[in-house]
């Protein structure tokens, strides 16, 4: 039995790290209020008269992880930090009159904080990202929500543009209505850019068990177990994928070369909603991370396993 739940710890944890995607899109943002909420509603794109559609939305979002020490290896015991702000500014374009299909735009700023003490490497530690993301919503197939989104994201670097330092992210997810109560969700999300690309398949169901209770189980983008308190009040018991990827300046020591920060957690939120109100307050621990260093050309990595560590974060989504 002691070795099947091991066995179980260590699966769920490689589910997670393969999985795990930086949503802002650039997988902080899988995790937002607005995209998981949105994904799972059927009331999302109201009908005409039923409520006020807001077209314009503002999401601002933090999370900080406290010191997680390097495991192993000659620098084991070193400390590296991590923190990131995101704010952005939406519209969504509605299909009249039903509601049913839309687009939207965005524009975000992220910085990012990736502090290692004692880092052989470079100096840098704060990377600041403009991202600018198109995408659209359809419930045209019967049964079938879909949603998709293209995120084109740029490593400011204090020059002219550079194209090594502009990555992107695409999201595809459909969730197939089974019942009044069950939904699968199929979908991938693909990372191109600076050498880094990858495909994550996203595939799960939700499950709404009783008026007060329902399961998420949807990898990478939503694994939780919400409780509703009220119309605007919930709890939930969720995971928290983190993944972020960036170009060093080229007047570092080690120049242009790509980092690749990946972690999970597991976390208690306390989650506030109303029609045009979202956000959630959320701590808890991650399970292990790694941080990955390779040069210009994505070639000769050095990887680094970081240690569980706390870490708390919060959301606050504003549609007007």
């Amino acid at each position: 039995m002691k070795k099947f739940w091991l066995y179980a710890c260590l699966t769920l944890n490689c589910t997670f790290s393969l999985l795990a995607t930086d949503i802002a899109l650039d997988f902080s943002d899988y995790g937002t209020e607005s995209l998981v909420r949105d994904s799972n509603s059927e009331t999302f794109y109201h009908q005409p008269g039923e409520q006020k559609s807001y077209p314009y939305n503002f999401n601002v979002y933090f999370d900080s992880i406290s010191d997680a020490k390097i495991d192993r290896g000659y620098y084991k015991g070193d400390k590296v930090r991590y923190k990131a702000v995101e704010a952005e500014l939406g519209m969504v374009f509605y299909n009249r009159p039903t509601y049913s299909e839309a687009a939207n735009v965005a524009i975000s700023y992220t910085e990012t904080y990736l502090h290692w003490s004692e880092n052989p490497w470079f100096d840098q530690d704060r990377f600041h990202t403009l991202s600018f993301s198109v995408g659209g919503v359809t419930k045209r197939l019967r049964n079938w929500f879909w949603r998709s989104q293209l995120d084109i994201n740029y490593d400011t670097t204090g020059s002219s543009v550079n194209s090594q330092y502009l990555y992107y992210d695409l999201l595809l997810w459909g969730r197939y209505e089974y019942s009044q109560n069950f939904g699968f969700h199929i979908g991938f999300i693909g990372q191109t850019g600076m050498g880094l690309d990858k495909v994550y398949p996203i595939l799960g169901a939700d499950w709404q068990m009783s008026r007060n209770w329902k399961l998420n189980l949807v990898f990478p983008v939503n694994v939780s177990l919400e409780y509703t308190l009220n119309n605007q009040w919930s709890l939930a018991i969720a995971g928290r994928n983190f993944d972020i990827r960036h170009r060093v300046k080229k007047d570092e020591s080690y120049g242009k070369s790509l980092i690749r920060y990946q972690n999970i957690g597991a976390e208690f939120a306390v989650k506030y909603n109303t029609d045009f109100l979202t956000a959630n307050l959320h701590a808890g621990t991650t399970l292990g991370g790694k941080y990955r260093i390779s040069n210009h050309n994505n070639h000769h990595p050095h990887h680094y396993n970081l240690r569980p560590s706390g870490y708390f974060g919060g959301e606050v989504d504003i549609k007007f």
